[in-house]
Protein backbone atom coordinates (compact mmCIF):
# COMPACT_ATOMS: atom_id res chain seq x y z
CA UNK A 1 0.00 0.00 0.00
CA UNK A 2 1.13 3.44 -0.71
CA UNK A 3 0.39 6.63 1.96
CA UNK A 4 1.35 9.85 0.31
CA UNK A 5 2.08 12.97 2.42
CA UNK A 6 2.92 16.27 2.47
CA UNK A 7 2.99 18.27 5.95
CA UNK A 8 -0.55 18.32 6.31
CA UNK A 9 -2.67 17.47 9.10
CA UNK A 10 -4.99 15.83 6.67
CA UNK A 11 -1.23 13.67 5.51
CA UNK A 12 -0.38 13.02 9.27
CA UNK A 13 -3.58 11.14 9.94
CA UNK A 14 -3.40 9.09 6.60
CA UNK A 15 -0.07 8.46 7.76
CA UNK A 16 -1.13 6.98 11.15
CA UNK A 17 -3.83 4.99 9.86
CA UNK A 18 -1.73 3.55 6.81
CA UNK A 19 0.57 2.56 9.47
CA UNK A 20 -2.28 0.52 11.31
CA UNK A 21 -3.52 -0.79 8.35
CA UNK A 22 -0.06 -2.08 7.57
CA UNK A 23 0.29 -3.63 10.79
CA UNK A 24 -2.89 -5.75 10.68
CA UNK A 25 -2.77 -6.84 7.00
CA UNK A 26 1.24 -7.48 6.98
CA UNK A 27 1.12 -5.74 3.78
CA UNK A 28 4.15 -3.88 3.00
CA UNK A 29 3.94 0.11 3.29
CA UNK A 30 5.40 2.68 0.73
CA UNK A 31 5.36 6.21 2.18
CA UNK A 32 5.64 8.49 -0.04
CA UNK A 33 6.50 12.89 -0.67
CA UNK A 34 6.51 14.90 -3.65
CA UNK A 35 8.77 17.79 -3.43
CA UNK A 36 10.02 20.94 -5.09
CA UNK A 37 13.42 20.72 -4.51
CA UNK A 38 16.06 17.86 -3.27
CA UNK A 39 16.62 19.83 -0.41
CA UNK A 40 13.01 19.90 0.89
CA UNK A 41 12.80 15.81 0.13
CA UNK A 42 16.07 15.65 1.90
CA UNK A 43 14.70 17.53 5.06
CA UNK A 44 11.54 15.49 4.54
CA UNK A 45 13.26 12.03 4.62
CA UNK A 46 15.44 13.70 7.98
CA UNK A 47 12.12 14.30 9.76
CA UNK A 48 10.24 11.11 9.22
CA UNK A 49 13.38 9.20 10.35
CA UNK A 50 13.66 11.66 13.57
CA UNK A 51 9.78 11.18 14.42
CA UNK A 52 9.68 7.20 13.28
CA UNK A 53 13.48 6.12 13.76
CA UNK A 54 14.65 3.83 10.75
CA UNK A 55 12.00 2.15 8.61
CA UNK A 56 12.29 -1.63 8.99
CA UNK A 57 13.71 -2.44 5.15
CA UNK A 58 11.18 -5.90 5.14
CA UNK A 59 7.90 -3.85 5.72
CA UNK A 60 8.17 0.28 4.61
CA UNK A 61 10.21 2.42 2.60
CA UNK A 62 10.60 6.13 2.32
CA UNK A 63 9.66 7.49 -1.67
CA UNK A 64 10.71 10.95 -2.50
CA UNK A 65 10.09 12.20 -6.01
CA UNK A 66 11.19 16.21 -6.93
CA UNK A 67 9.70 18.52 -9.21
CA UNK A 68 7.24 16.09 -9.99
CA UNK A 69 2.78 17.04 -10.05
CA UNK A 70 2.04 15.39 -6.54
CA UNK A 71 -0.93 13.37 -8.63
CA UNK A 72 1.03 12.18 -11.67
CA UNK A 73 3.97 10.78 -9.52
CA UNK A 74 1.48 8.97 -7.14
CA UNK A 75 -0.49 7.50 -10.00
CA UNK A 76 3.08 6.78 -11.73
CA UNK A 77 4.09 4.67 -8.54
CA UNK A 78 1.26 3.09 -8.02
CA UNK A 79 1.18 1.91 -11.30
CA UNK A 80 4.41 0.72 -11.15
CA UNK A 81 4.44 -1.08 -8.22
CA UNK A 82 1.48 -2.77 -8.34
CA UNK A 83 -0.28 -0.83 -5.19
CA UNK A 84 -3.34 -2.30 -4.13
CA UNK A 85 -4.21 0.62 -1.96
CA UNK A 86 -3.34 4.49 -1.75
CA UNK A 87 -4.14 6.38 1.62
CA UNK A 88 -4.17 10.04 1.55
CA UNK A 89 -5.77 12.95 3.62
CA UNK A 90 -8.65 14.67 2.82
CA UNK A 91 -7.65 18.70 2.94
CA UNK A 92 -7.14 21.14 1.04
CA UNK A 93 -5.01 24.01 1.23
CA UNK A 94 -2.77 23.89 4.76
CA UNK A 95 -4.50 26.69 5.66
CA UNK A 96 -8.09 25.68 5.08
CA UNK A 97 -6.89 22.16 6.37
CA UNK A 98 -5.77 23.47 9.90
CA UNK A 99 -8.35 25.72 9.47
CA UNK A 100 -11.41 22.64 9.17
CA UNK A 101 -9.46 20.41 11.81
CA UNK A 102 -9.68 23.27 14.90
CA UNK A 103 -13.51 23.82 13.99
CA UNK A 104 -13.89 20.20 13.88
CA UNK A 105 -15.46 20.21 10.19
CA UNK A 106 -13.11 17.23 9.31
CA UNK A 107 -13.14 15.86 5.90
CA UNK A 108 -14.73 18.74 4.22
CA UNK A 109 -12.71 19.92 1.95
CA UNK A 110 -10.66 18.20 -1.18
CA UNK A 111 -7.95 18.98 -2.44
CA UNK A 112 -6.78 19.12 -6.26
CA UNK A 113 -4.45 16.63 -6.06
CA UNK A 114 -6.88 14.12 -3.71
CA UNK A 115 -9.42 14.40 -6.32
CA UNK A 116 -7.79 13.72 -9.05
CA UNK A 117 -6.07 10.42 -7.72
CA UNK A 118 -9.57 9.05 -6.44
CA UNK A 119 -11.17 9.96 -9.76
CA UNK A 120 -8.46 8.04 -11.71
CA UNK A 121 -6.57 5.28 -9.49
CA UNK A 122 -6.76 1.67 -10.82
CA UNK A 123 -6.96 0.59 -7.13
CA UNK A 124 -8.61 1.73 -3.79
CA UNK A 125 -8.41 4.53 -2.43
CA UNK A 126 -8.78 5.61 1.19
CA UNK A 127 -9.27 9.02 1.90
CA UNK A 128 -8.56 9.67 5.57
CA UNK A 129 -10.63 12.59 7.71
CA UNK A 130 -8.03 14.40 10.23
CA UNK A 131 -9.61 13.13 13.12
CA UNK A 132 -6.77 10.61 12.97
CA UNK A 133 -3.83 13.05 13.32
CA UNK A 134 -2.73 12.48 16.72
CA UNK A 135 -1.92 8.96 16.02
CA UNK A 136 -4.73 6.90 17.99
CA UNK A 137 -6.83 4.80 15.12
CA UNK A 138 -10.62 4.44 16.38
CA UNK A 139 -12.76 3.13 13.96
CA UNK A 140 -15.62 1.87 15.90
CA UNK A 141 -18.77 2.07 13.10
CA UNK A 142 -18.63 1.28 9.67
CA UNK A 143 -21.03 1.95 6.75
CA UNK A 144 -20.53 -0.33 3.65
CA UNK A 145 -23.19 1.61 0.80
CA UNK A 146 -24.76 -1.75 -1.44
CA UNK A 147 -26.19 -1.08 -4.85
CA UNK A 148 -26.99 -5.19 -5.39
CA UNK A 149 -25.32 -4.79 -8.59
CA UNK A 150 -22.44 -7.85 -9.52
CA UNK A 151 -20.06 -5.59 -7.30
CA UNK A 152 -22.29 -6.40 -4.29
CA UNK A 153 -20.79 -9.35 -3.35
CA UNK A 154 -17.41 -7.40 -3.08
CA UNK A 155 -18.36 -4.79 -1.14
CA UNK A 156 -20.01 -7.15 1.50
CA UNK A 157 -16.72 -9.22 1.61
CA UNK A 158 -15.03 -5.88 2.19
CA UNK A 159 -17.46 -5.33 4.89
CA UNK A 160 -16.33 -7.80 6.77
CA UNK A 161 -12.91 -7.30 6.23
CA UNK A 162 -12.69 -4.03 7.92
CA UNK A 163 -14.64 -5.01 10.98
CA UNK A 164 -12.12 -7.55 10.91
CA UNK A 165 -9.69 -5.29 11.08
CA UNK A 166 -10.60 -2.70 12.99
CA UNK A 167 -12.97 -4.64 15.44
CA UNK A 168 -15.87 -2.35 14.69
CA UNK A 169 -19.45 -2.63 14.02
CA UNK A 170 -20.39 -2.99 9.93
CA UNK A 171 -23.72 -1.66 8.71
CA UNK A 172 -25.15 -2.00 5.14
CA UNK A 173 -27.11 1.05 3.39
CA UNK A 174 -29.49 -0.16 0.53
CA UNK A 175 -31.42 3.39 -1.31
CA UNK A 176 -33.76 2.86 -3.35
CA UNK A 177 -35.05 6.40 -5.95
CA UNK A 178 -38.23 8.09 -4.35
CA UNK A 179 -40.23 8.74 -1.57
CA UNK A 180 -41.16 5.81 0.79
CA UNK A 181 -41.08 4.16 4.14
CA UNK A 182 -38.00 3.47 5.63
CA UNK A 183 -36.85 -0.43 6.33
CA UNK A 184 -34.29 -0.97 8.68
CA UNK A 185 -33.18 -4.44 10.44
CA UNK A 186 -30.37 -6.72 11.02
CA UNK A 187 -28.40 -8.61 8.17
CA UNK A 188 -27.84 -12.59 8.43
CA UNK A 189 -24.90 -13.20 10.85
CA UNK A 190 -21.96 -14.10 8.65
CA UNK A 191 -20.36 -17.71 8.94
CA UNK A 192 -16.53 -16.68 10.16
CA UNK A 193 -17.45 -15.63 13.69
CA UNK A 194 -18.09 -12.14 13.02
CA UNK A 195 -20.70 -10.00 14.27
CA UNK A 196 -24.15 -9.60 12.19
CA UNK A 197 -24.40 -6.16 10.51
CA UNK A 198 -27.09 -4.05 10.88
CA UNK A 199 -28.77 -3.54 7.22
CA UNK A 200 -31.14 0.03 5.97
CA UNK A 201 -33.41 0.25 3.47
CA UNK A 202 -34.00 4.09 2.74
CA UNK A 203 -35.59 5.84 0.16
CA UNK A 204 -34.46 9.13 -1.70
CA UNK A 205 -32.02 10.89 -3.47
CA UNK A 206 -28.66 8.66 -2.69
CA UNK A 207 -26.00 10.88 -1.88
CA UNK A 208 -27.73 12.71 0.85
CA UNK A 209 -29.56 9.77 2.21
CA UNK A 210 -26.05 8.36 2.95
CA UNK A 211 -25.06 11.66 4.17
CA UNK A 212 -27.95 11.46 6.95
CA UNK A 213 -26.88 8.14 7.81
CA UNK A 214 -23.37 8.72 8.56
CA UNK A 215 -24.08 11.28 10.23
CA UNK A 216 -27.02 10.27 12.56
CA UNK A 217 -25.33 7.11 12.92
CA UNK A 218 -22.11 8.47 13.67
CA UNK A 219 -20.20 5.95 11.06
CA UNK A 220 -16.52 6.41 11.18
CA UNK A 221 -15.28 5.24 7.76
CA UNK A 222 -17.85 4.75 4.92
CA UNK A 223 -16.63 2.69 1.68
CA UNK A 224 -18.45 2.45 -1.64
CA UNK A 225 -17.93 0.89 -5.07
CA UNK A 226 -17.68 3.59 -7.26
CA UNK A 227 -19.30 2.94 -11.26
CA UNK A 228 -17.60 4.97 -13.88
CA UNK A 229 -18.90 5.87 -17.18
CA UNK A 230 -18.42 3.46 -19.61
CA UNK A 231 -15.66 4.55 -22.19
CA UNK A 232 -14.61 7.40 -19.50
CA UNK A 233 -13.76 5.26 -16.28
CA UNK A 234 -10.62 6.82 -15.76
CA UNK A 235 -12.11 10.22 -15.31
CA UNK A 236 -15.09 9.52 -13.35
CA UNK A 237 -15.79 7.77 -10.04
CA UNK A 238 -19.51 8.10 -10.38
CA UNK A 239 -21.97 10.79 -10.04
CA UNK A 240 -23.03 9.49 -6.37
CA UNK A 241 -19.47 8.44 -5.47
CA UNK A 242 -17.80 11.71 -6.10
CA UNK A 243 -20.68 13.42 -4.23
CA UNK A 244 -20.14 11.84 -1.61
CA UNK A 245 -16.10 11.82 -1.93
CA UNK A 246 -16.67 15.86 -1.28
CA UNK A 247 -19.48 16.09 1.45
CA UNK A 248 -18.72 12.39 3.49
CA UNK A 249 -17.57 14.06 7.47
CA UNK A 250 -15.81 11.14 7.68
CA UNK A 251 -12.78 8.91 6.02
CA UNK A 252 -14.16 7.43 2.83
CA UNK A 253 -12.31 3.86 0.66
CA UNK A 254 -13.48 4.34 -2.81
CA UNK A 255 -13.31 0.76 -4.40
CA UNK A 256 -13.76 1.42 -8.29
CA UNK A 257 -15.21 -1.23 -10.80
CA UNK A 258 -11.88 -1.29 -12.83
CA UNK A 259 -8.71 -1.80 -11.84
CA UNK A 260 -7.29 -3.84 -9.06
CA UNK A 261 -9.15 -4.95 -5.99
CA UNK A 262 -8.29 -5.54 -2.53
CA UNK A 263 -11.00 -8.45 -2.03
CA UNK A 264 -12.07 -11.65 -3.63
CA UNK A 265 -15.70 -12.79 -2.48
CA UNK A 266 -16.33 -16.05 -2.02
CA UNK A 267 -19.44 -18.63 -1.60
CA UNK A 268 -20.58 -16.78 2.11
CA UNK A 269 -20.70 -13.17 0.42
CA UNK A 270 -22.50 -14.38 -2.67
CA UNK A 271 -25.24 -16.04 -0.04
CA UNK A 272 -24.97 -13.15 2.30
CA UNK A 273 -26.68 -11.20 -0.78
CA UNK A 274 -29.06 -13.27 -1.77
CA UNK A 275 -30.59 -13.06 2.02
CA UNK A 276 -30.73 -9.42 1.21
CA UNK A 277 -32.28 -9.16 -2.02
CA UNK A 278 -35.11 -10.99 -0.72
CA UNK A 279 -35.22 -8.92 2.58
CA UNK A 280 -34.81 -5.99 0.44
CA UNK A 281 -37.53 -7.20 -1.65
CA UNK A 282 -35.03 -7.48 -5.18
CA UNK A 283 -35.89 -10.56 -7.49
Amino acid sequence: MLVATDSSAGAEAAFHLARYVSSKSSGFLYIMHVARSSEAAADFEAEVTSRYGTLPEDSAALVTRVGQRPAEAILRFAREEEVELILMGKHGSRTTDRLLTYLGAYGQALGSTCEYVVRTAECPVLLTSPRFVHGSVDVRRILVAIDFSHFTPAAIRLGRELADMFDAEVEYLYVREGAGEVDAGDAPPTNNGLPPGRFSIERGAADRVILDHIRQRGIDLLAIHSHGATGDRRARIGHVAEKLVQAAPCSILTVKSFGRSPVRPDKTDRDIVARLRVRAGIG
